[in-house]
């Protein structure tokens, strides 16, 4: 029996929201809130809405973009605030504004295609941003070496009643790598099966900056993690803090 994708996004909810998230990346968020023009967010790709509903916590306006509307449909009833408008839309082509801070964050840059996509997200991105305004983006690092090879991972979840798996397979490549996703949950009411696959471009620092800097922007700090660690070969992300 095939899952929907709003069941997807509850399996999402149960496997990749787990606690600790926002404690190790709350406080680089909010130190670029701070230093934002203007409290008005605009975060892209934001599935579940978890960092819509940080932002908002903390005193922002928020406008959640997502490509998937059953992404929207799930952020919008678990993490509905007054200051967060969720809308269907594409990273590519951010909506409203102008913003005080931009976030691009959870690996979605790597979902692009092609250059030119992301040359129309950093132009279109700058366009959308006030005067001082800031762009926020995290990818993984694909140039690690334990990212060039292929593996295995599995997340497993105790529900009230049953269970749920996902074991997740990478096959990269020089310059991208195949993700395929085999969900299973087990409950009383008996067994569900599911399949996604995605291919993620290694986007890597240098490629991002400059084609930011094409758009207008300039670098304001880049790491290899939330702590602001230096971004070496073998760090685990590559977090650029962008000034319009």
């Amino acid at each position: 029996m095939l899952m929907t994708a709003f069941q997807t996004a509850e399996l999402y909810e149960l496997l990749g929201n787990r606690g600790g998230r926002l404690d190790r990346e709350g406080p680089f968020l909010l130190e670029a809130l701070a230093a934002a023009p203007e409290k008005k967010v605009a975060d892209l790709a934001c599935g579940l809405g978890l960092h819509a509903e940080f932002f908002a916590a903390h005193g922002a306006e928020v406008h959640a973009f997502d490509l998937s509307p059953e992404m929207i449909a799930h952020a919008g009833r678990y993490r509905s605030r007054t200051n967060i408008a969720y809308g269907v839309g594409d990273m590519c082509a951010p909506a409203g504004g102008p913003y005080g801070l931009v976030v691009c964050l959870g690996n979605s840059l790597c979902l692009l295609e092609d250059g030119r996509q992301i040359e129309r997200f950093f132009q279109h991105v700058y366009d959308v941003l006030l005067p001082g305004g800031i762009l926020i983006t995290q990818t993984l690092n694909y140039q690690a070496e334990a990212m060039k090879q292929p593996r295995v991972r599995m997340e497993r979840t105790v529900l009230p009643n049953g269970e749920v798996a996902a074991v997740k397979r990478f096959s990269p490549t020089a310059d991208r790598t195949e993700l395929v996703i085999n969900y299973l949950m087990v409950t009383y009411a008996g067994m569900n099966e599911t399949r996604e696959s995605f291919v993620l471009r290694h986007w890597d620092a240098e490629y991002l900056r400059s084609t930011a800097a094409s758009a207008g922007f300039t670098v304001a700090g880049c790491y290899g993690s939330y702590a602001k660690a230096p971004l070496e070969r073998d760090s685990a992300d590559i977090l650029i803090s962008f000034r319009k």
